[in-house]
């Protein structure tokens, strides 16, 4: 994917009126989700990505944490850095992030995307995919 490709993608999927919005966001999402992923998953991830958005995603990493040194922040403390990021309050972050991570689930590789999904905590989920939840609830 190309950089203005999917700066215009974020742009529309997150009804922003300008690309610096967009850019924003993205730092602040790639840069908070980079926190969040082992190196082998993020070292994945930024192969994908267009190389100015690689260097996001290691932004506020510590090199030196193991995969069972590596604690993923809580959702909530994930949206809170988006928002401190892209300076703006936590229900835009929410929007923002949403955004974000719904242009990378339509143009990453499934496998990819879905690996990615299976190493964070459940409480991501929903915010990394797009499935219904009734499918979930349904069972009751």
């Amino acid at each position: 994917m190309r950089y203005h490709e999917f700066v215009e993608q974020v742009q529309e999927e997150g009804g922003f009126d300008s690309q610096d919005g967009a850019l924003k966001a993205i730092e602040a999402t790639l840069s908070s989700l980079g926190e969040c992923l082992y190196r082998t998953e993020r070292r994945h991830l930024a192969s994908q990505l267009p190389k100015p958005f690689e260097e996001a995603l290691y932004a506020y990493v510590d090199s030196e944490v193991t995969r069972q040194g590596a604690a993923c922040l809580s959702l909530q403390e994930f949206y809170d850095r988006v928002g401190a990021r892209a300076d703006v309050t936590r229900g835009v972050a929410i929007e923002q992030a949403n955004a974000v991570t719904a242009v990378l689930e339509r143009v990453l590789p499934e496998g990819e995307w879905r690996h990615i999904i299976l190493e964070m905590p459940k409480a991501y989920h929903g915010l990394l995919t797009r499935e219904s939840d009734e499918a979930g609830t349904s069972s009751a």
